[in-house]
């Protein structure tokens, strides 16, 4: 009988075999433990945080915050523009489409904007 390790071992390498061989070299993609240690930072702040900030007065942040806003914004339009032109470009069903694990030039295109968009909800966690 396998024990609790084992197939705890097994699943991660299920998850790293099953993954998209191009995305492989891509930072956050090969394997989960960098977003889950992302993940797991963010746990441990906003635990802590407020702990931490309640005697000191808040921090002043609105230009960098603006600055961060118009980024996404810019991010996002870039998104929203490259998954629109690659999916006419490729002729794709809005309703149903199978993923093009070629190595195509719209399917790495795809393949990109996907991992930007992946990538924006990383940051997004981030700035709670």
């Amino acid at each position: 009988m396998a024990s609790t390790w084992q197939k705890i071992q097994e699943f991660y390498n299920w998850v790293l075999e099953s993954g998209d061989p191009r995305t492989d070299p891509w930072p956050l993609v090969h394997s989960p433990l960098p977003v889950t240690l992302l993940f797991a930072s963010y746990l441990f702040v906003v635990a802590l945080g407020p702990f931490y900030m309640r005697k000191r007065k808040p921090l002043k942040l609105r230009s960098l915050l603006i600055t961060y806003n118009i980024a996404m914004m810019i991010l996002s339009s870039y998104m929203f523009y490259e998954f629109l032109v690659t999916s006419v470009l490729a002729n794709y069903s809005y309703l149903c489409q199978p993923v093009d694990y070629s190595r195509s030039e719209l399917g790495m295109r795809m393949a990109r904007v996907c991992w930007w968009f992946f990538f924006s909800k990383v940051i997004e966690l981030l700035d709670t």
